[in-house]
C-alpha cells in the first residue's frame, strides 16, 4: 500500500533517516487543510507553530544553499 506505515518505515530505512518523525495522512485531511496542491512539498514550521517558509518540488536539502538557509532559520527562530 502507497503511504502506509510499512512502506514509509522501509523508505526511511533505505535513505538512513535519524532525525525526522514520520507522520501519515491516508486521506489528505493535513494536505487540504495546509493548501497543499502538489507533492513534494515542503513546510517549515517553526517552534510556535507558524508557518514561515514553503518550497513546492524537489529540494537537495544536502546543498550549500539549502544549509545556509536552515541554518538562518534555525538562527531566526526565536523570532516566530
Amino acid at each position: 500500500m502507497r503511504n502506509s506505515t510499512k512502506s514509509i518505515q522501509s523508505f526511511f530505512d533505505k535513505i538512513d533517516v535519524q532525525n525526522l518523525s514520520k507522520h501519515n495522512d491516508p486521506n489528505g485531511a493535513l494536505s487540504r487543510s495546509m493548501g497543499v496542491l502538489g507533492l513534494p512539498t515542503t513546510l517549515i514550521i517553526s517552534k510556535s507553530g507558524k508557518e514561515i517558509g514553503r518550497l513546492l518540488g524537489d529540494a537537495d536539502w544536502g546543498s550549500p544553499d539549502a544549509i545556509e538557509l536552515m541554518s538562518a532559520i534555525k538562527t531566526a527562530d526565536h523570532q516566530y
